[in-house]
């Protein structure tokens, strides 16, 4: 069975960001990017990102055509080590999303799969004061169509 193309946007917004590497342009080097899991995701890591699909709007017609806006959300999960980086957290959370930026904007059609991804929102977080992980969510927005009849099938 085909992927859907919200399937196929979500995986390739994975990859993108699998290649914050530290080497380029990209300032920090990510040691896990996985899909969100029900059941929890791994945090045996120093830095995670975890990617995963949420809401979204359907315009219908004119046919065959369905044009879909999904909201994905991009959670950066940080350790702050002191001895890697000397600065703030807020500015350490501030070079992720520089680094998450450039790697999702890169391919704004997410593998010719999509119309356009924007970033429209930025949330820092803290789990707890003094606590192991802060980190950013980042809400993404991608525009995609379809057959109205196959969610497979690129129109």
């Amino acid at each position: 069975m085909a992927d859907t193309i919200r399937e196929l946007c979500l995986a390739d917004l994975k990859t993108a960001l699998e290649a914050i590497d530290g080497t380029g342009d990209y300032v920090n080097s990510v040691d896990s990017v996985q899909r969100w899991e029900q059941g929890g995701n791994e945090f045996a890591h120093d830095s995670i990102i975890i990617v995963g699909g949420a809401d979204q709007s359907e315009e219908y017609g004119p046919d065959p055509l369905k044009s879909v806006t999904m909201n994905a959300e991009v959670d950066i999960w940080i350790r702050h080590n002191k001895t890697d980086f000397l600065g703030s957290t807020d500015s350490l959370i501030s070079s992720w999303i520089g680094d998450a930026v450039r790697a999702i904007m890169d391919d704004y059609t997410r593998g010719g799969n999509a119309q356009q991804t924007d970033i429209t929102g930025a949330i820092p977080f803290e789990t707890v004061q003094g606590g192991d992980f802060a980190g950013v969510m980042l809400q993404v927005e991608i525009k995609y169509r379809h057959n109205v009849k196959d969610p497979t099938s690129q129109v």
